[in-house]
């Protein structure tokens, strides 16, 4: 079935052109109209940029629209680059690629309504005029949209690229003995952080985090505007933290994680210390495969840390791995030396579990009641386990 010649718009272009020009003589306050609608429907986020800034663009995006209908062409490379530039300065001000393209179609929006209405004034069926224009006038939102775009991910990759460098010199700074060289400083700086300020590390394995998945970690980080950085460093995630509680952020290793969490220190010198602590309640967190703040479990992860050197002093001259014994020791330490607790715990009667206790100081010479037998006991448990 053939198509009505009735149902075809005759393009006039001499009419087009002149409401093209009529609206380019008025650029400036269409322009003012969209730069005032764009920060009211994206006020969150564009209130954090200048308000003549925003205009300054508008009027430049919109006086290139124009230009190009009335002379019946797609955007030129130098105006398509003009979009990048943008979405690189808008990368730059934090503000989000969703918000950018959102700024776009807002004032496409409204330049589009602007030449209804212009053309419905010269008679309601010159509206009809807007339709040979419709897919030239598209060409123009996508191809800006999509070079603006293409802006915002270069500067994002060379954000996270440069954040990436930064945050390599800062951990390898910390980890290296020298948390307060200029390099190190400057890296703080860099990452947003405060030097003289305090700071909390985390540490955990560096196992199954490729690349996508540190990618989800930082994203996680910025969507919650954490101070915080995760860099893979070695056998070891390492993420330093300032100005932030570590719960906030472990959440987002995974469901439930297993890492050590350093002592909140001040300085860069605190820093590389509360990365020692981390590294070293990380190997508890393994064992218990949990989380293990060093500021808790500081005596504990103290221990085990050394226990190479103190494996003599925590092997019973009888091999009492796995037995019930053990057991009864483990509950009895796990419920804060409470015979009940232990008791509870294992479904046994106080008097059994006090019978095991005496047993185990029997057969080991340790007596659970004493500090010293009580470290010596809990290390062993440990030592079992490694």
């Amino acid at each position: 079935m053939g198509v009505r010649v009735s149902s075809i718009v005759r393009p006039d272009w001499e009419f087009i052109e002149m409401v093209c020009h009529e609206l380019y003589a008025d650029v400036e306050e269409l322009s003012t109209r969209i730069t005032a609608q764009i920060r009211a429907e994206l006020a969150g986020n564009y209130a954090m940029i200048e308000e003549s800034d925003t205009l300054d663009h508008v009027r430049q995006e919109v006086g290139a629209l124009l230009a190009g209908l009335i002379e019946r062409r797609p955007p030129s490379p130098a105006e398509a680059d003009h979009g990048r530039i943008a979405g690189l300065r808008r990368a730059e001000q934090g503000i989000h690629v969703d918000t950018l393209v959102g700024a776009y179609h807002i004032g496409y929006r409204m330049t589009w309504e602007e030449l209804r209405q212009r053309m419905m004034a010269h008679g309601r069926r010159r509206e009809n005029q807007l339709l040979p224009l419709m897919s030239l006038f598209w060409t123009w939102l996508r191809t800006v949209t999509s070079a603006a775009a293409d802006g915002y991910s270069r500067a994002m990759a060379l954000r996270e690229e440069s954040g990436t460098a930064l945050a390599r010199t800062l951990i390898s700074g910390l980890s290296g003995g020298v948390p307060n060289s200029s390099a190190v400083v400057q890296a703080a700086r860099g990452l947003g952080f405060d030097p003289d300020g305090s700071f909390q590390v985390i540490c955990s394995s560096a196992l199954d985090w490729p690349d996508e998945r540190m990618a989800r970690l930082r994203q996680g980080i910025d969507r919650r505007s954490l101070q915080a950085i995760a860099l893979v460093h070695g056998s070891l995630l390492v993420v330093v933290v300032q100005d932030c509680r570590p719960e906030h952020l472990l959440p987002l290793l995974a469901e439930r994680p297993v890492a050590g969490v350093g002592l909140r220190r001040p300085g860069l010198t605190g820093a590389a210390e509360s990365l020692t602590d981390s590294e070293q309640a990380r190997t508890l967190a393994e064992i218990r495969s949990g989380v293990v703040f060093f500021e808790h479990d500081w005596a504990m992860v103290t221990l085990v840390a050394q226990l190479p050197r103190l494996r003599p002093l925590v092997t019973p001259g009888t091999d009492v791995s796995g037995t019930h014994l053990t057991e009864a020791v483990a509950a009895f330490l796990d419920s804060r030396f409470s015979i009940a607790g232990a008791g509870e715990a294992l479904h046994l009667h106080p008097n059994t579990v006090r019978y095991r206790l005496a047993r185990w100081q029997k057969v080991t010479g340790w007596d659970v009641y004493t500090l010293d037998g009580m470290l010596r006991s809990a290390l062993t448990m440990v030592a079992d386990k490694r």
